[in-house]
């Protein structure tokens, strides 16, 4: 039982990532307003570099030159890049270019460009294509007026690169800015069976290994939902498809990797249910999770999805994960019909803390194999999470720490007590934590209090009894 408790043991209204939804994944990365700095910005070769070097290339602004402008004219033969760090994964949804102004002495612009990504899982920059496999993005038809593009397959990248294109020698100029928002789901690649007929995975950035889709994030996280009339929609399908026949009536098997340790509280499938059409919600998943990728649970996490509605409908089905560890997830899903079409799978996870022993990390693992759940809710239900079970007037001592590093929270709290993990940042009455035992961190006694969905702690400032209320929201709670 020690070992367990060596784990996150309630998570409270926060550290669950959920799906981006590209719909509002849409914020300026920094181009224009400098948040990404000038040493993040580079190019394959700059005309003068004071003057029209690649930290000039800031969209709607008019620094030194006014733009990033290439060394070479570039032609089909030629090949000159900006390149823009974001500096960790992001999900970009479009792009936006301008041409160089330089307060009316500017002539050059870009009338098409590529777009080539890199994230350190790919190890190699891959060229962005759209639904129907086009590479050229246009450009700008003069020095001044910005042009943005909707990316029709957004993706997941931690570096960016614009190349200007023209099948004729051109001189050329350009700025630029990025749009999406930070990659919450910490997914590095996904292994699934290639989409059957016109359900493939379009975005799908891996390599084909014979049928099976590997190394390579795609459609299914990218945050867009897929249309109830999947038949009709503009370009190209938002599904991706597997027929029955072509897994040998055998289930789905879909599995993801992640950049760490997770615990993993709830899995949410977006999916098709047209009867008419021979496509139903799966008849069951079984979810399995790993330390490896190589040995996994015994003991899966069942789910029987209710489908309660008889008209056609698409569904976010829920899989309640109850708070199990992996760094692999693998799900397989049994046909009912036909297909199967899924058009997005996200994650509630937390990631673990980096001090936990792998000695420990092994044995809550093993523990959780014998704890095998079969859970039979209606399609979309709500997710269970485990509680820790608290005493009311019991007191903790609790450590708030509010630093960026995690690392060796559990080793500060002498004599066992709850460690807590504020991510934001808290106050409450009249007092703000301080700084008395290091960065951001002070010791709280504690009387805990079961309030249904948060926790509530009455706690003391170097105190001997339990006197201030503090309400604790979008923290994690770790027993040390």
């Amino acid at each position: 039982m020690a070992g367990l408790l060596v784990f996150a043991l309630l998570l409270v209204n926060g550290l669950r990532h959920s799906v981006a939804n590209s719909g509002e994944c849409k914020a300026p990365l920094g181009m224009e307003e400098g948040r990404i700095p000038d040493s993040a910005i580079s190019a394959s070769s700059s005309y003068e570099v004071k003057s029209v070097g690649p930290q000039n290339a800031r969209i709607r602004q008019e620094l030194n030159g006014g733009a990033w402008c290439p060394k070479a004219q570039i032609s089909s033969e030629i090949r000159e890049f900006l390149e823009v760090d974001l500096l960790k994964n992001h999900l970009v949804t479009w792009t936006e270019t301008q041409g160089r102004f330089g307060n009316g002495q500017g002539q050059e612009y870009t009338e098409a460009y590529l777009v080539e990504y890199w994230r350190d899982s790919l190890s190699e920059w891959v060229v962005y294509k759209n639904a129907r496999g086009e590479k050229v993005l246009a450009g700008n038809s003069n020095t001044y007026l910005v042009v943005k593009q909707e990316l029709e397959l957004p993706f997941v990248a931690s570096k960016v690169r614009f190349i200007p294109y023209s099948e004729h020698p051109r001189t050329v100029c350009m700025r630029v800015e990025l749009y999406g928002c930070p990659w919450e789901q910490s997914v590095i690649s996904y292994t699934a069976p290639k989409g059957d007929s016109e359900f493939e995975d379009t975005s799908y950035d891996g390599f084909l290994d014979g049928v099976i889709m590997r190394g390579g994030l795609g459609q299914l996280v990218d945050g867009l939902l897929g249309s109830e009339d999947f038949l009709d929609e503009p370009s190209g399908s938002r599904w991706v498809g597997w027929l029955n026949d072509s897994q040998d009536s055998e289930p789905l098997e879909i599995i993801f990797e992640f950049d760490g340790v997770r615990e993993f509280s709830a899995m949410h499938l977006h999916t098709s249910h047209v009867v008419t059409r021979d496509v139903q919600v799966f008849s069951e998943a079984m979810v399995y999770l790993s330390l490896d990728g190589e040995r996994y649970q015994a003991t899966p996490v069942k789910f029987h999805p209710v489908v309660e509605r008889p008209r056609d409908f698409t569904a976010n089905v829920t899989i309640p994960l109850h708070n199990r560890i992996g760094r692999f997830v693998k799900v397989q899903l049994r046909f009912s019909s036909r297909w199967i079409l899924l058009s997005e799978v996200s994650f509630d996870s937390a990631f673990i803390l980096g001090n936990v022993t792998e000695e420990s990390l092994e044995q809550f693992y093993l523990q959780q194999q014998d704890s095998g759940l079969d859970v039979n809710p209606r399609t979309g239900g709500e997710t269970t999470h485990a509680r820790k079970e608290v005493t009311p007037g019991n007191p903790v001592v609790l450590r708030c720490d509010r630093r960026a590093d995690l690392h060796g929270i559990a080793d500060a709290v002498t004599g066992g007590g709850v460690a807590l993990y504020i991510k934001e940042g808290i106050s409450f009455e009249q007092h703000t934590l301080t700084e008395d035992v290091g960065p951001g961190i002070e010791s709280l006694l504690c009387c805990p209090e079961d309030k249904g969905s948060k926790a509530w702690f009455m706690c003391g400032i170097q105190a001997t009894t339990c006197k201030v209320h503090l309400t604790v929201s979008f923290v994690s709670l770790y027993l040390c």
